[in-house]
């Protein structure tokens, strides 16, 4: 039933928007297959790598963006995250995620 209501959906759309979706959705697929491929040979040189990985390993930061930035910060900047206690000097220097 969905995929009907999106047909008709993109039935009612003009031309350029049609165009605009679809230069949208391949953008998509193409940055989709780029971050997969970085993941699956282990390069993390761009956040988004990076969250993926986390988001991948560790469902419970899918929901709250604590966890996910306390996650980050345990696997990626360990020599500055301290469980015990963050100095507020090092906030400078901890990722915004």
């Amino acid at each position: 039933m969905r995929e009907e209501e999106n047909e008709e959906e993109i039935d009612l759309l003009s031309e350029e928007e049609q165009a605009e979706r679809e230069a949208k959705l391949a953008k998509l697929e193409k940055e989709r297959k780029e971050l997969l491929a970085s993941l699956a040979v282990g390069d993390f040189s761009t956040l988004k790598a990076k969250v993926a990985y986390i988001l991948n390993l560790y469902p419970e930061a899918r929901n709250s963006d604590i966890t996910l930035s306390i996650k980050y910060w345990e696997i990626f900047q360990s020599d500055i995250y301290n469980k015990t206690g963050i100095l507020p000097k090092d906030l400078f220097d901890l990722a915004l995620v």
